[in-house]
């Protein structure tokens, strides 16, 4: 599976708090886009500063991967990820998805408590190509560890929350 065009969620009022989205609040197991939930695994602490940014083992938000600049990040099949700003990483992979005519999935599926529901799941587990993190294009990172992925799934599970 590739990525590429965007979902656009519904518009909420944001709020001055830590947890601001723009994503609606979940409803889904009782858990909220915006709170969180009681999950063990935070999206702003764990998978955006721990993996995704710039400094991060996978380094997504590289200038030569999904950063601004990067050839992923100017790709039509790919989402741009703000590497200095949690949220609005956050949000450009919830409202990316999959190619439309194949199957079309969203890259996060906020809500959701099925970690299949999101490719993402699917590209860190090489199940859907491409396999995420990727090396090459003066980017070399090793495949996720069985802990990042668990940490992802957890995640997912928790309803993808931005957190």
């Amino acid at each position: 599976l590739g990525l590429s065009g965007k979902k656009v969620p519904p518009a909420t009022t944001a709020t001055s708090t830590a947890n601001v989205t723009a994503l609606a609040p979940c409803t889904d197991a009782g858990l909220s886009a915006v709170e969180g939930g009681s999950c063990t695994v935070s999206f702003q602490q764990t998978i955006f500063t721990k993996y995704m940014s710039a400094t991060g083992t996978w380094k997504c938000t590289d200038s030569n991967c999904h950063g601004p600049s990067g050839s992923a990040g100017t790709s039509t099949n790919a989402p741009t990820i703000d590497g200095t700003d949690p949220l609005k990483a956050y949000t450009a992979l919830a409202q990316f998805t999959t190619f439309p005519g194949q199957n079309s999935a969203p890259y996060i599926n906020a809500c959701s408590t099925d970690p299949t529901a999101s490719v993402l799941d699917c590209n860190l587990n090489g199940a859907c190509s491409p396999k995420m993190p990727q090396s090459g294009a003066g980017v070399s990172v090793p495949g996720p560890t069985a802990q990042e992925i668990e940490d992802v799934e957890t995640w997912l599970k928790c309803g993808a929350p931005y957190n």
